[in-house]
């Protein structure tokens, strides 16, 4: 992968956000890797050499080793552990903090909507695969948490809004700690459809939800009202509830197209991925 430097960061920091970015080794996964959609990893993977990527995009990265550097100090009740395993031929590898009394804890970067959107499914399952990896070693796994470093916190939102709002910039969530044996199970299973994609077999395309995908909607309006009056998942409904209005009185249909924002502008694979490509075209 290529990382460039269009905003001409500083020398130092710039070699420190391109050192963030680690070349994918045949036969090994990393935890992070294994939570993607297969078809990202296993693009990502064909076409490393062939990737471009701003060093600007990576500051999120940079701050988060940052952060697990700066925590991991000696005398603290817990220990950044490095882990790996072969399992069914591949190598697994992840790093999480075991803190006393077996609670394993990650920490992530976020925003303040995405964290009130509700619970994200690839944080309960990196923290499980963690915890499987620990078991996997003997050590004793109670409980998981996300300490997450809201970017964008604002004093005066949570005091417009503290029952909803979060009280301050660093949230500690617990997670769901799955059974051993579920965790197992989905370990094999996500390392089964890697190895297979990785190495040139079939994957299946992301699904809408891994793409975050947002469908197209058509908004039933009126001129000079911003604000739709209905919102519609049918252009067929849209236009049918337009004629019962008589099409007077400025009443109009307008479309809100979909999309894919996973696609769009956070996914490295998607220059090179067909699906993308076909959705991009008007294949949607």
């Amino acid at each position: 992968m290529k990382i460039t430097n269009k905003y001409d960061l500083p020398e130092p920091l710039f070699r420190k956000l391109r050192a963030t970015v680690r070349p994918p080794v045949k036969g090994v996964f990393h935890v992070t890797e294994l939570i993607r959609p297969p078809q990202i990893t296993a693009i990502i993977r064909r076409h490393w050499d062939e990737l471009i990527q701003d060093a600007s995009e990576l500051i999120w990265a940079f701050f988060g080793q940052v952060a697990h550097l700066m925590l991991a100090e000696e005398g603290l009740p817990f220990q950044e552990i490095p882990l790996a395993f072969i399992i069914d031929g591949a190598k697994v590898v992840g790093t999480s903090d075991l803190k006393e009394g077996g609670l394993v804890s990650d920490y992530k970067s976020t925003s303040v909507w995405s964290l009130l959107l509700g619970d994200k499914v690839e944080w309960e399952q990196q923290l499980n695969l963690y915890a499987t990896l620990f078991r996997l070693d003997g050590k004793e796994v109670t409980g998981l948490q996300i300490e997450a470093f809201l970017r964008d916190w604002k004093e005066r939102d949570f005091q417009k809004d503290p029952s909803r709002y979060p009280p301050s910039q660093v949230i500690i969530k617990p997670i769901p700690l799955w059974p051993f044996e579920e965790g197992l199970d989905f370990l094999k299973e996500r390392l089964r459809l890697h190895v297979l994609a990785a190495e040139g077999g079939d994957f299946a395309e992301c699904t809408s939800e891994e793409m975050w995908e947002k469908p197209t909607t058509w908004a039933f309006k009126r001129q000079g009202r911003e604000r739709a009056l209905k919102v519609f998942d049918s252009h067929t409904e849209a236009q049918e509830y337009l004629e019962e209005k008589g099409g007077g009185d400025g009443y109009y249909i307008e479309t809100r197209p979909g999309s894919r924002p996973r696609c769009e502008r956070y996914c490295a694979a998607a220059p090179f991925c067909e699906q993308f490509k076909k959705w991009k075209g008007g294949e949607k």
